[in-house]
């Protein structure tokens, strides 16, 4: 990853990177990185969450906890499970940032033609890409509940309380199949992204864990 950064900030005449990010050479950019480091603890290979990454870089519009729900709602009338939604009903969805203010442009001095703000329907299709896998059949699905937990993800506290208020029933409340890929992607985002690592003990570990967070944050979970 490091060195995927270090080539993209040489690209002349095109921006890849933040400005700030640029002229830092691979030991910074090595620095940089572990904020987005995951898998350190409990005897696994440290990895750089990649898709953190692209998301920091994209500066993903903030969704609201309504825009998550709706979303939600939505994939799941589309029937199926939120794990693999099928690529074409995927890209169907409207998403929370698709009805923003087209963003301006302008010519530079090379004559190139420079768009500032988020273009959403590149996004769009970027964002479901980095969450798309091929299903045994060979068509491809995406992760739409990883989707959404990124764009809960924030400080503990707020990040539990986003993603139990969009995942969550009406009554706000949230089972053990529900808190632990919160617990696994929404909560720590420096952690596991992807399928949780251990099993049972870890799994129930966790789920304690989350119910106790859950608890200081007033929110109900059948994980006691």
């Amino acid at each position: 990853m490091v060195s995927v950064l270090h080539r993209a900030a040489a690209v002349a005449g095109i921006k890849l990177l933040p400005a700030e990010w640029i002229p830092l050479p691979p030991s910074k950019l090595r620095a940089l990185l572990v904020s987005y480091q995951t898998g350190a603890r409990e005897g696994a290979v440290a990895c750089v969450d990649w898709r953190r990454v692209l998301w920091s870089l994209a500066s993903v519009p903030r969704a609201s906890v309504e825009e998550l729900r709706g979303l939600v709602q939505k994939a799941k009338a589309a029937g199926g499970s939120l794990n693999a939604v099928p690529s074409a009903a995927a890209r169907a969805l409207p998403f929370w940032f698709e009805g923003l203010p087209a963003p301006e442009s302008y010519t530079d001095d090379n004559g190139q033609a420079v768009v500032k703000g988020h273009q959403a329907s590149l996004l769009k299709t970027a964002l479901l890409d980095i969450f798309s896998a091929d299903a045994p059949d060979g068509s491809q699905t995406v992760n739409l509940l990883h989707l959404i937990l990124y764009a809960c993800a924030d400080t503990q506290k707020e990040g539990v309380e986003k993603a139990v208020k969009v995942l969550g029933n009406a009554q706000g409340h949230v089972d053990a199949q529900t808190l632990l890929p919160i617990l696994s992607l929404g909560v720590y985002p420096l952690r596991a992204f992807g399928a949780v690592r251990k099993e049972h003990e870890l799994l129930q570990a966790r789920c304690r864990e989350g119910a106790r967070l859950l608890a200081a944050c007033g929110i109900r979970s059948s994980c006691a």
